[in-house]
């Protein structure tokens, strides 16, 4: 009899144990409900980020408030945040704020005429609590088939952690994100993303220290910004107080460097009597790599017409770069020639972003230059000058 009623509590503990297991669909669900009990957030957090055309990892050091407003249609509340006690913005549903505590200046955006990415761009898109101000993703993520693992501790905390991979596409593999959530109250404290692009990886990851659910009462601009502060409105730099380009008919500057496909043996490149396509370029820039394929095939094809390609770099001019150059290439086909040259050759030949292209004529002078965006003309405009 004893040995019967010990089977059956030793049963019914296992079923109720069972019972209580949580699937991922369960946890995000429920860290989906927990965070729509509250409109309002002030957090502190540390956001980490790698990208795919920068060596170094950028950290972040963040105070932040969040009061959540449904209607808004750009960030879903008011937020402001500082980041590493240097960077502090605020966004009142209206503009954009930038703080500048020395000048004693707010810089004012216009969130709604397309000036938004004053809050989010760049390095600091990441400092904000995504999940807090938009919890019904959470229910989006289920998707995403989410596999659990093992429990880990964050912060002292004991969480669920919670990993997704979504599926490889032509350019990107590897693509995972995993999610840390509270076992106790279903609080998601860390995420992580990484994906790759060739031999280059891009990944972040943003922690949170410690919440309070209460706070703020407010956020608007009396109530961050001192009276000794003046507001500026933003105004766009005008093309002419951007990096300006060589001009259209410009004597093409003398351009030496170490030709890779040669041992690395200093060349100066010859533009008289020839049509010549520079790409100045580098291994870690996305976009660069992009258009490699493509001026290959204009090489391809106006090569034995007399055109010249050659593919400048003055980033990877160093021994690192030359050995990792090797593998590269094992990814990307370039038969041109590629250059390592000084910084000081990209002072001569302005660069507006990367990559940036000239077109020098058989005269040796400028006749065209332009951005990543201008890729697509190239072919048609080396194409007339070799007619």
């Amino acid at each position: 009899m004893k040995i019967l009623i010990f089977a059956l509590l030793t049963a019914f503990t296992c079923l109720t144990a069972s019972a209580q297991e949580l699937t991922p669909k369960d946890i995000f669900l429920k860290t989906q409900e927990e965070l729509l009990k509250y409109d309002r957030v002030a957090y502190t957090a540390t956001s980490t980020m790698k990208l795919f055309d920068y060596e170094d990892i950028h950290k972040s050091n963040i105070r932040a408030e969040i009061i959540r407003n449904s209607k808004d249609t750009i960030f879903g509340g008011r937020i402001y945040f500082v980041a590493n006690d240097t960077i502090e913005r605020l966004y009142d549903l209206k503009h954009v704020y930038n703080f500048d505590s020395k000048k004693k200046i707010a810089l004012s955006y216009d969130a709604h005429k397309g000036e938004e990415g004053a809050l989010s761009g760049g390095i600091y898109g990441d400092v904000l609590w995504n999940g807090f101000i938009d919890p019904l993703s959470f229910s989006k993520r289920i998707d995403h088939s989410p596999v659990l693992v093992n429990d880990t501790v964050i912060d002292g905390r004991l969480c669920y952690q919670i990993l997704t991979i979504r599926p490889d596409d032509a350019q990107y593999s590897d693509k995972k994100r995993w999610h840390y959530i509270t076992k106790d109250s279903f609080i998601p404290v860390l995420f992580k993303f990484q994906v790759r692009f060739q031999d280059n990886y891009q990944y972040n990851t943003f922690q949170i220290h410690s919440w309070d659910f209460k706070k703020p009462k407010d956020l608007t601009l009396k109530s961050k910004m001192t009276s000794s502060y003046k507001i500026e409105k933003f105004v766009m730099p005008s093309r002419d107080e951007r990096i300006k380009m060589l001009d259209v008919g410009t004597a093409a500057p003398t351009l030496s460097g170490k030709n890779y496909q040669n041992n690395l043996q200093v060349e100066t490149i010859n533009f008289k009597g020839r049509v010549t396509l520079l790409d100045f370029w580098y291994m870690s820039c996305v976009p660069c790599i992009k258009s490699i394929p493509e001026i290959e095939k204009i090489h391809e094809k106006y090569s034995a017409k007399g055109l010249q390609v050659i593919g400048i770099n003055s980033s990877d001019n160093n021994e690192k770069g030359f050995k990792r150059l090797t593998k590269f290439l094992t990814h990307n086909i370039i038969k041109y020639p590629i250059l390592f040259v000084s910084d000081e050759i990209t002072k001569q030949y302005p660069i507006n972003g990367w990559p940036t292209f000239y077109i020098i004529d058989k005269n040796a002078q400028v006749h065209f230059t332009g951005p990543y965006g201008s890729l697509g003309e190239l072919d048609e405009i080396v194409g007339k000058l070799l007619e």
